[in-house]
């Protein structure tokens, strides 16, 4: 199937898409197509990709509901994600990472983001320490359909873990030094997970893990929400960083879309009040928010409309290395169609081209 999407604000150039096979092929207004859709002038963007989400909707991803997962995500902008897992029992990753979820009116799925049960019992968050354990590529190698491992350094055979993983392995969770964290990127680790919340503090004089990330230029995994992170530091990490390497994640809960109240998440209960989740013990437990949310929030913190929509798409899909986050020949044809507030107005996936 072919379309033409005439009259589309691309970064604020007015410019016609062409789309056969799911693949953009071309910008070119005198394109003759069956297929037509003129936004009349509205700002047109990459589908959003989301690397780091546990659910939504009401649904987790733990309890095997990342097909449902996906159209809700879809619905508010979101069009590539990575189903996060939690710290659990072994068998209960097992069972998750055994299933390839139906997104054909969805999300496009990406593989699992598997946080935890390799983190540090000080920086768990609302990761259950019951389940913590130290690498073990041998099993993590087993998994299915992984993309991302998150893990702490400082966890004994970390760097013999990182050499061997089969996935992107990215640091989180941790209480790690510069040292650690810094052999730990000379291995192969090359992100951050939910930069700042879950790890030691930077520090003028004493160097940390987000030293490190910045002596070595990876990537950096930001919660924009407005709640895990002040808009100082939102605004420092782009400009130290910038949005080639900023990637924009939404670490959503179940209740994200859904009500104030009480949830199961890891097998452990939080409480979200006033959109924000919290467990027993005063953790912060993820976001309630969407991916385009964040988005709309780092451009209220002063992050310019194209860093802060990079950062959600190109960055991401460079991260992991696919044909996705750009609207260029070649990529895949993945859109949202927003309003001048950035409002969803439609959702395009490569899929629905096909």
């Amino acid at each position: 199937m072919d379309l033409l999407i005439k009259n589309a604000n691309v970064f604020g150039k007015l410019t016609n898409i062409y789309c056969k096979d799911g693949v953009i092929e071309e910008y070119d207004p005198r394109t003759v197509c069956e297929n037509i859709l003129d936004v009349n002038g509205s700002k047109v963007f990459p589908g959003l990709i989301d690397i780091h989400t546990h659910g939504c909707g009401g649904a987790d991803v733990m309890d095997g509901k990342s097909s449902y997962i996906s159209k809700i995500l879809k619905s508010h902008g979101t069009t590539s994600f990575c189903p996060t897992t939690m710290t659990m029992p072994k068998a209960s990753i097992e069972k998750i990472c055994d299933e390839i979820p139906d997104t054909k009116d969805g999300a496009h799925f990406l593989g699992y983001n598997i946080e935890g049960p390799f983190v540090s019992r000080e920086k768990c968050g609302a990761q259950n320490p019951e389940y913590l354990i130290d690498p073990d590529e041998n099993w993590f190698n087993s998994l299915k359909n992984t993309a991302i491992a998150v893990l702490a350094p400082e966890l004994e055979n970390s760097e013999e873990f990182i050499k061997r993983c089969k996935a992107k392995v990215s640091i989180g969770h941790t209480n790690a030094s510069y040292e650690q964290a810094l052999k730990a990127i000379k291995c192969g680790a090359d992100s951050l997970t939910h930069t700042f919340n879950a790890m030691p503090e930077p520090h003028h004089r004493n160097k940390s893990v987000i030293d490190a990330a910045l002596d070595e230029n990876i990537y950096v995994q930001l919660i924009c929400d407005g709640f895990h992170n002040s808009k100082t530091y939102v605004r420092f990490l782009f400009g130290a960083f910038g949005s080639g390497r900023v990637i924009l994640i939404s670490d959503s809960l179940a209740a994200t879309g859904y009500e104030d109240g009480i949830y199961n998440f890891g097998n452990q209960q939080i409480t979200v009040k006033d959109r924000k989740a919290y467990l027993d013990n005063g953790s912060i437990a993820g976001s309630t928010s969407f991916l385009i949310d964040c988005v709309k929030k780092a451009i209220e913190f002063g992050v310019s409309e194209y860093d802060a929509f990079t950062s959600a798409t190109k960055t991401p899909a460079d991260y992991l290395g696919i044909k996705k986050g750009r609207i260029e020949p070649g990529f895949d044809a993945d859109f949202i169609v927003t309003d001048n507030d950035y409002n969803i107005l439609k959702v395009i996936t490569k899929e629905q081209l096909i």
